[in-house]
């Protein structure tokens, strides 16, 4: 992946990586996408942040500004080998999580729990509902209830679009807590997961 510069932001393309300097200073906000229209999926470093390259054939840390200065390239992991062997019922604890990070949500407060994913429930979306129940069913004893949204509308590129989706819900302030306790160690939780794993694909 390439990190460029064009009046301080990357050259968009296929498989670029986006550097854009932040309004505070000192700090580079560092992006991937691979057309340039993902917003938010950054982070945020000081320009001595390490990360990793290639330099004389080797593999170095290099600090994220001097990168951006010699337009070098950064190395992104393309395979992470299994943590430890893990059980099926925690390839679909992997699997629920990844789908409410994708596609829900969890609401917690002082005295009400909730989880909540939403999907539009056409053919190519049963088979991501039916895991996610079998995953809570499975973790938790309980399965989401279904209940349909009201139409929605929003611009997608400059072209107005508009849809509907099914709300699935869990109420229960047990599995809410036990679930965001979990989201807490989630990358233990994706790393024990093995390469097979729906939990590291993607949930669509």
């Amino acid at each position: 992946m390439e990190i460029g510069r064009n009046g301080g932001r990357g050259e968009a393309g296929p498989d670029t990586f986006f550097v854009d300097k932040l309004p505070e200073p000192g700090l580079i906000r560092v992006g991937v996408s691979q057309t340039g229209r993902m917003k938010g999926n950054t982070l945020d470093v000081t320009p001595d942040h390490k990360m990793l390259n290639i330099a004389g054939s080797r593999l170095v840390d290099s600090e994220i500004g001097d990168m951006v200065s010699r337009q070098d390239c950064v190395l992104l992991a393309e395979r992470l080998p299994q943590l430890s062997s893990s059980s099926q019922k925690e390839h679909s604890l992997a699997y629920l999580l990844g789908g409410l990070m994708t596609d829900g949500h969890v609401h917690l407060t002082r005295t009400h729990g909730e989880v909540t994913f939403i999907q539009k429930p056409d053919v190519l979306k049963r088979d991501f509902i039916a895991r996610m129940n079998e995953a809570l069913q499975e973790n938790y004893g309980k399965a989401f209830k279904e209940s349909a949204k009201k139409l929605s509308s929003g611009f997608i590129r400059g072209q107005l679009v508009v849809g509907s989706a099914n709300a699935y819900r869990c109420y229960s302030k047990s599995i809410a807590t036990a679930v965001r306790a979990e989201q807490e160690t989630i990358v233990t939780t994706l790393l024990k997961a093995t390469p097979r794993s729906p939990a590291i694909s993607s949930p669509e």
